[in-house]
């Protein structure tokens, strides 16, 4: 998925119109949105700071037997529209062979 596919899927925050208790309703943004664009803040930092650097994603096997594959992919394409260059390495499983 390239990072012009991804921008179509990410949801965007919504806004919300709640009523007040007089019965008007009041457009403000909803609590979600709110949260997003702290936790958006809280990590630009780190965004500015990745951008144009590599990371090696290893993920085991067992991942993709657990259907979990997806959830890596939709990650995976965030860092990459943010960015971020991306190698992956599929069955880095936790059994190292022994230096004996």
């Amino acid at each position: 998925m390239n990072a012009k596919a991804l921008s179509s899927t990410i949801s965007k925050p919504t806004t919300t119109t709640p009523s007040t208790p007089g019965g008007g309703e009041s457009s403000g943004l909803s609590v979600e949105s709110v949260d997003f664009v702290s936790w958006l803040r809280s990590v630009a930092p780190y965004i500015h700071a990745f951008r144009n650097k590599t990371f090696v994603i290893g993920f085991p096997g067992e991942l993709v037997k657990a259907g979990e594959l997806e959830s890596l992919a939709h990650d995976v394409a965030l860092l990459a529209a943010m960015g971020m260059r991306i190698v992956s390495t599929a069955g880095t499983g936790t059994t190292r062979p022994s230096a004996d």
